[in-house]
Order: C-alpha cells, then structure tokens, then sequence
C-alpha cells in the first residue's frame, strides 16, 4: 500500500460553519471532509432527542 499525504491547510476559510466542510475522499459508502469554519457553532441550534 501506498502512503499518501494532504494538504488539508490549505482549504479557504469561509463564514459558514456548514458550508466550509470540503470532501477531499469518497466512495459509495463514505465521505471525509475537511472544514475551515471562521465562526463557531452559535448559530446552529440541533437537539438530538425524541419529544
């Protein structure tokens, strides 16, 4: 097997915290991103539970 390196620094930086997610590797089954948010998360609300 072959080593292989990215360069995940250089990804622009963006606002969005969602929208700086980039896919650098995928097959049917997954997806790898790399993200470069400028804010943090604040802006997002998500609940994970069942009312």
């Amino acid at each position: 097997m072959k080593a292989r390196s990215f360069d995940g620094f250089t990804i622009q930086p963006t606002k969005d915290f969602l929208e700086s997610r980039k896919i650098i590797l995928y097959n049917s089954d997954l997806h790898i991103a790399l993200a470069a948010p400028q804010k943090g998360l604040t802006d997002y609300f998500y609940k994970n539970a069942d009312l």
